[in-house]
């Protein structure tokens, strides 16, 4: 997105891709900025810590790069959803506690988009699966059927 402007019965939101411009009229637009790691002023790299753009670098364990430092949430720039960090922080304690674990496969971890209605998602996009050689089929079903009001 480049940028949007107000027009008289909505916005206009002008997109770019590379050399290309388009742009879209709407009736309302959702601007979703993610996730901020927090983790400015506190000497992690001054001790060694692995960081990748404001992130964490852990392994598996949710161990970081610095011995007996774990890090869980969106400080590791995984995804920034509160059942991520609950069974990144469930990791983390059994790995402190010396005890055998089994690192997260974000892919089978769902994920939402706060929207109304909801939606969810699991498992690779259809791009992802596609750009990784699969074959794909997609389908469509309209909201409509949505037994959600």
């Amino acid at each position: 997105m480049e940028r949007i402007s107000l027009e008289e019965n909505g916005v206009c939101v002008t997109i770019a891709e590379g050399d290309k411009r388009g742009t879209i009229s709407a009736q309302k637009v959702l601007v979703s900025i993610g996730f901020a790691p927090n983790s400015e002023d506190l000497g992690l790299e001054k001790v060694g810590v692995g960081m990748t753009k404001g992130h964490v670098d852990v392994d598996g364990r949710m161990a970081a790069s610095v011995p007996n430092l774990y890090a869980i949430g969106d400080v590791t720039g995984k995804l920034g959803l509160a059942h991520v960090a609950s069974a990144q922080g469930m990791i983390a304690a059994e790995a402190i506690a010396g005890r055998p674990i089994d690192a997260l496969d974000y892919m089978k971890i769902p994920r939402c988009t706060f929207a109304y209605p909801e939606v969810a998602s699991v498992g690779l996009s259809e791009k992802q699966a596609r750009g990784m050689g699969y074959d794909v089929v997609a389908i469509q079903c309209p909201f409509a059927a949505n037994g959600k009001p």
